[in-house]
C-alpha cells in the first residue's frame, strides 16, 4: 500500500523476485508517498518513496490536447 501527504490510500501491484520488488507508479501523481509493506511475517515495513514527474508523459499528454 502507498499513501500519499494527504493519507490517500493507493494498494499498488507489485511484483517481488528474490529480495527485489517492483511497483508500477506510472498512475500516480509526482509527489511523496509512504509504502507500507505487510509480510507474511506480521510485519510491516515502511518506507519513504518520492515519485517523480516523466517528461515523456508531459510531452504525450501535450500532445493529446
Amino acid at each position: 500500500m502507498m499513501v500519499d501527504v494527504n493519507g490517500k490510500e493507493f494498494e499498488m501491484e507489485m511484483k517481488c523476485k528474490k529480495n527485489v520488488c517492483k511497483v508500477n507508479t506510472e498512475d500516480l501523481d509526482p509527489g511523496l508517498y509512504v509504502v507500507r509493506l505487510f509480510c507474511k511475517d506480521e510485519k510491516i515495513y515502511t518506507y519513504k518513496y518520492e515519485v517523480k514527474e516523466i517528461k515523456e508523459k508531459e510531452e504525450k499528454e501535450k500532445k493529446e490536447k
